[in-house]
């Protein structure tokens, strides 16, 4: 499948190099088994994920804190999206 397809399938507008760096930023590296290449998450980020995920359960449990989830596109500075530098 060619990387143009690969593209339109998720939807992404920018260049290959752009998404490689984006995917690098986020906790994903690229590794290589019997000759082919696949991305997986580094073994940190997805222990982060799990203590995160964890801590959360225990404080829907213990109905101490009351979350709020925001859309992401108020993560960044006025709403911009321009996180990634």
């Amino acid at each position: 499948m060619c990387a143009v397809h690969r593209r339109r399938e998720i939807g992404f507008k920018g260049g290959v190099e752009t998404l490689r760096k984006l995917l690098k930023h986020i906790g994903f590296e690229y590794k290589r088994k019997d000759g082919t290449r696949f991305l997986r998450q580094k073994p940190s980020i997805a222990l982060k994920r799990l203590a995160f995920l964890s801590q959360y359960l225990s404080y829907l449990k213990e109905g101490t804190h009351e979350f709020v989830f925001l859309d992401e596109t108020w993560v960044f500075r006025k709403g911009t999206g321009k996180g990634f530098t």
